[in-house]
């Protein structure tokens, strides 16, 4: 059925906006007016609408006229007051009239029954009642009966219309059916019902429990109870938020759920270890909130269960019987009388049967195979194990189907002492003599009795012939196995399927919050939440839209009466993607209800971020399958914007932003590498917060929360290398002023006013010609702490002052130098555009060591330079494993060509097609050379078994093993400055990248919009003009790129892009032949006023490309 079917099928009366709710898989259905206060007694019932029972006589029954299904009602057990039978009958001698009365009902397909009556329950959905006085009554309702559940003295019974009704056992006289009006607002579909206690299932998947537990006494120990009436205290069980309940159960003092997820979930009487979770229990006696049965069986879902006094039955997906609790009369099947509180299979006769109906009495089992066989064990001082004994049975022994003497063919008359047949029976005798066999199709158990249904092997009867209505369950979670996950994809087609209103959206979102603050237990969320709206209703006319029900007034609660001590939601994936979706809420990414939507979406962000790491696992891998548009539009995006408001309104770290910067982590994670990294940053985050005191709390305070430590990936680039700047900047000052108190202290005067030293900077002087040998000389010379200064460089025989520019310059030279395929250390690949290490370099270690070192100084320093790594480098150098996918990135054709060896399917063995093995050939200088990649891997042919495992090696070789000496070097010298602080454990890979080269797009539009204009220029200026006219339309990117290096030293653009350059253009003169000129250490053109726009061109033209060294200055 899907999801506009499933509208349709829902009650009528119910408003549209509970309508909305009902059709929403895990959403629980709403209350027509107003939401459901936990363990507020519901409205009691009024007058009735229902009918009255209706007397029938033997000789006046109007049976239904349609095909017979031949079915029959067997009881065994203590069938009345005063009348036990050991075994099922289904002809005379009867042992009591009730057991023939029974057996005389036509087609019945189910049974239970109280203390002193049995209710049936007929194909056509006719109700029969045999009241304690021994009258067989038909219950009318106002449609046909699909559920039916006894407590002890009432009956209940579930009509096709989604009304639950109730009626008392008594004499034919004053049988009365009534309705449960706290639950007419719901569509039921099954009942369930103990002695104290019951249980609804709504169409939904919600339950609602009436009546109580009982309680336990402090005094002894034994179960008291508080003996209110079975129908007050009706309310909405909350702790199953979020689980699509699919059948229930109650014993005489404890209940189970089953999920449409394969989850059994038990709460009640804990005793004698009936929940069958003795780890979340601790071993109470009484258990308030439901907590979840571990599977026993790996895999092995649960479908079904049934409670006796003491004990619980399980029914797996496969046909296993799971039994917990209770023993002391075998009713567990597991050979022995004790109790169990660890819940385990039932072997025995059942071990290599499917079962496919289980019930129980209060000490005894009854478990149904597919081929029809019944099963029984546990208590039989009453003969309810049908065997015709009375003794009880330890393991599951066979019930036989009853023996059918033949019809009496003689003409002589029955003798007048002997009970006649009853009609039903006559047919089915009839068939009997045809040859027909009779097999069991249906069982049930209340207390001490046992309820068996038969039928004729010539009829097509499935088994078991009836089971109770199955609620829709959801659409959007998918079962599996240990925990379920969710279809974003369906949940964001019942949002947009049909359009719902705004105010739909924000009233469903308002509700399931609602639901989800007293499923999670907060009472303080929950008391400021109804306060809020109780008093923010009357202001909703005044705002975009009005909502279509009006919000009453909520008393103040407890957390003890509203939340309970110890909520178990939040142990539970299902409630966890139930508030994931509930986050999902296109209301939330609206920009009209900005102004109403950040409080509701920080108060469902702060519920799901409760729950346990286990449960926000699954949120993570339902993430994972989700479509990255959606996860932006609907996760990202809104919440996103949820930190910015909040930062921008209160200028500080708020909870809520905390709660909000956790999830996104949980996104990010679940995102991988499918989004850009950019579609996190959060401007408010890299620009409003004092990152540099967040962190310096990551640093000394580790425990508490920080963007830097906890969500960095909201933190852009550019905030990122400010950080590492600053943190560079803060140790150089560090490093001059120890320098200079060194150079100072012995002196006894003169301490004041004393200039700065030479020592107190990173002092390199180089000639141009020999810059590399140079350089390996200077740094050979210094220690760790002189590299840890500023930086200066100095041409010898050149007069410029390094104030930025030299050094800039000098790193260019020095990389394109080293890098150089000639040099020997690194190989050029002309396809990727990339360098690598040479892994047979006859350069030693310690010159890796300096290239290493110098992209580190470049950093430490603020130089970006064009080093053109494959993005592995830096990944790597942050500590990150390799994968084939960074081989796709550094090495194409090799896992091109690993990709096709993976994905080969032809029906021919890969070994003849590929003949690999696990070794690789390489060139040493023209000798071929083989390196195994496992012991005696030359021998050890590739095959589909281990084709993963060869392209997981050699991927680990190419980008690991071969290099190790060179890159190990090589990172040790990167490493050597930037890891005295943290920093750099703030950077992504790619970001990584950004810092040592800049951003690769040069956006001249945003250089043009942040430039400033000296020495009489403006914007307006009309060489200004020409001037960006000449960049935009007449320039090439390389030579735009020249521009960027001829004023700035590099022709990069720093982190966040030209936008954040510091540029000037000065007027340099009037109209002269002299060229352009640049100040790099300022990023300053000087620009002549010249007199044409060709001239201009020209002249820029010849600067930038004749540029190298500072002859032009």
């Amino acid at each position: 059925m899907n999801l506009s079917e499933a509208q349709e099928a829902t009650d009528q009366r119910v408003a549209e906006t509970s309508l909305d709710s009902k059709e929403s898989g895990f959403f629980m259905e709403s209350v027509k007016k107003d939401f459901t206060k936990h363990n507020q007694v519901l409205p009691p019932k009024t007058n009735s609408e229902a009918a009255v029972a209706e007397r029938i006589a033997p000789d006046d029954r109007q049976w239904p006229q349609t095909e017979p299904l031949l079915t029959h009602l067997l009881v065994w057990g203590a069938v009345s007051p005063d009348n036990i039978a050991t075994a099922p009958r289904l002809q005379p001698p009867f042992s009591s009239a009730a057991e023939s009365l029974l057996a005389s009902v036509p087609e019945p397909v189910y049974a239970s029954g109280g203390e002193r009556f049995t209710v049936m329950l007929t194909r056509q959905g006719t109700l029969f009642h045999l009241t304690e006085g021994g009258t067989l009554c038909r219950v009318v309702l106002p449609s046909e009966c699909i559920s039916l559940a006894c407590s002890r003295d009432l009956a209940f019974a579930v009509g096709r219309d989604g009304s639950l009704y109730y009626w008392q056992s008594g004499t034919e006289d004053n049988i009365q059916v009534e309705k449960v009006t706290a639950l007419q607002n719901y569509k039921i579909v099954q009942v369930a019902a103990g002695r104290q206690h019951f249980m609804a299932l709504s169409w939904a998947g919600e339950c609602f429990l009436g009546g109580t537990f009982g309680a336990m006494s402090s005094d002894d120990g034994c179960f008291v109870s508080t003996q209110p009436s079975i129908l007050t205290n009706i309310r909405r069980v909350h702790a199953l938020y979020g689980q699509p309940v699919s059948r229930i159960a109650c014993g005489a003092h404890h209940a189970a759920v089953i999920t449409s997820t394969g989850s059994c979930f038990t709460f009640g009487d804990n005793r004698d270890g009936q929940l069958g979770n003795p780890a979340a229990t601790n071993g109470a006696s009484f258990v308030a909130q439901p907590t979840r049965v571990p599977l026993v069986l790996p895999n092995d879902l649960y479908v079904d269960a049934a409670c006796g006094a003491r004990h619980t039955l399980l029914l797996t997906a496969s046909g296993k019987v799971i039994s917990v609790g209770g023993g002391r009369n075998g009713q567990l099947g597991q050979g022995s009388t004790a109790n169990m509180s660890v819940a385990s299979a039932v072997l025995g006769p059942l071990a290599d049967k499917q079962i496919v109906v289980i019930a129980a009495g209060d000490s005894h089992s009854l478990a149904l195979s597919a081929d029809g066989t019944l099963f029984a064990w546990g208590a039989g001082e009453s003969g309810q194990l049908g065997d015709g004994e009375v003794s009880d049975k330890l393991r599951p022994a066979v019930v036989q189907v009853p023996r059918l003497r033949p019809p009496n063919t003689s003409s002589s008359p029955p003798n007048e002492t002997e009970e006649s047949e009853p009609d039903p029976n006559r047919k089915l005798l009839s068939s009997v003599a045809e040859g027909c066999k009779l097999f069991w199709c249906g069982i049930s158990a209340s207390m001490d009795r046992s309820y068996g249904i038969v039928c004729v092997s010539d009829r097509e009867v499935r088994i078991p012939v009836y089971e109770p209505p199955t609620p829709r369950g959801s659409p959007f979670l998918q079962r599996g196995s240990p925990a379920p996950s969710i279809d974003l994809q369906a949940v964001e087609q019942f949002y947009a399927t049909p359009q719902r209103p705004k105010a739909t959206l924000y009233n469903l979102a308002r509700e399931q919050i609602y639901l989800a603050i007293l499923a999670m237990g907060d009472a303080k969320m929950l008391q400021e939440y109804t306060e809020t709206h109780s008093t923010a209703s009357a202001s909703f006319e005044s705002v975009l839209w009005t909502p279509p029900f009006s919000i009453q007034q909520r008393p103040s609660v407890d957390a003890r009466d509203a939340c309970g001590r110890d909520p178990t939601a939040r142990r539970y994936p299902e409630a966890a993607l139930a508030m994931l979706a509930l986050i999902q809420n296109p209301i939330f990414a609206d920009a009209d209800a900005q102004n109403r939507s950040p409080a509701l979406l920080s108060r469902a962000l702060s519920l799901l971020m409760r729950c346990t790491s286990g449960a926000l696992d699954r949120v993570v891998n339902s993430l994972r399958e989700a479509p990255a548009e959606l996860i932006v539009q609907r996760f990202i995006t809104p919440v996103n914007d949820l930190i910015s408001i909040s930062l921008r309104a209160t200028k500080r770290v708020s909870q809520a932003t905390i709660t909000a910067s956790k999830f996104l982590e949980l996104v990010h994670r679940a995102a991988g590498e499918r989004l850009p990294r950019t579609v996190f940053y959060n401007d408010a985050v890299s620009n409003i917060v004092d990152l540099w005191t967040d962190y310096e709390r990551w640093r000394r305070a580790p425990e508490s929360f920080s963007f830097c430590k906890d969500a960095r990936f909201l933190i852009d680039q550019a905030a990122k290398a400010r950080i590492l700047h600053e943190e560079a900047r803060i140790t150089q000052h560090s490093e001059q002023m120890h320098a200079f108190f060194q150079h100072v202290l012995p002196m006894p005067f003169g301490i004041i006013g004393q200039p700065l030293g030479a020592d107190t900077f990173c002092v390199l002087s180089v000639r141009r010609d020999h810059i590399v040998s140079d350089t390996l000389a200077c740094i050979s010379t210094m220690d760790t702490r002189d590299l840890l200064k500023p930086l200066r460089v100095e041409f010898i025989g050149e007069p410029a002052v390094d104030e930025g520019g030299v050094r800039k310059e000098y790193m260019m030279m020095l990389m394109e130098k080293l890098l150089s395929p000639d040099y020997g250390m690194f190989v050029y690949d002309a396809e990727t555009r990339y360098i690598w290490f040479n892994p047979h370099s006859f350069e030693s270690t310690s010159e890796f060591m300096l290239v290493g070192l110098l992209i580190g100084l470049a950093v430490y320093n603020g130089i970006i330079l064009e080093v053109q790594f494959p993005q592995v480098v830096y990944k790597r150098l942050l500590g990150m494993s390799v994968n084939i996918t960074d081989l796709q990135d550094a090495f194409p054709q090799v896992a091109q060509s690993l990709q096709k060896l993976l994905e080969y399917d032809a029906m021919e063995p890969l070994e003849d097609v590929f003949s690999l093995n696990f070794s690789i050939d390489y060139n040493y200088w023209g000798e071929i050379r083989t390196h195994e990649l496992i012991p005696n891997g030359r021998n050890i042919a590739v095959t589909r078994e281990n084709r993963n495992e060869f392209a997981q090696l050699y991927t680990r070789y190419l980008l690991v093993d071969s290099v190790h000496e060179q890159f190990d070097a090589f990172a040790r010298g990167f490493s050597l400055l930037l890891s005295r602080g943290v920093a750099l454990q703030l950077f992504s890979p790619q970001e990584l990248e950004v810092v040592v080269r800049g951003e690769p797009e040069l956006d001249f539009h945003a250089l043009e919009r942040v430039t400033k204009y000296e020495g009489g220029y403006t914007s307006e200026s009309l060489a200004i003009r020409w001037f960006w006219s000449i960049v935009h339309d007449s320039m090439k990117e390389e030579d735009r790129c020249r521009l960027l290096a001829f004023v700035t030293g590099c022709d990069r653009a720093p982190v966040g892009g030209l936008g954040k350059l510091h540029f000037v253009i000065q007027r340099a003169g009037s109209d002269t032949d002299r060229l352009p000129t640049a100040h790099t250490c300022f990023n300053i053109l000087l620009l002549p006023d010249y007199s044409s726009r060709e001239k201009m061109r020209a002249m820029l033209d010849t600067a930038i490309k004749n540029a190298q060294g500072f002859g032009l200055q």
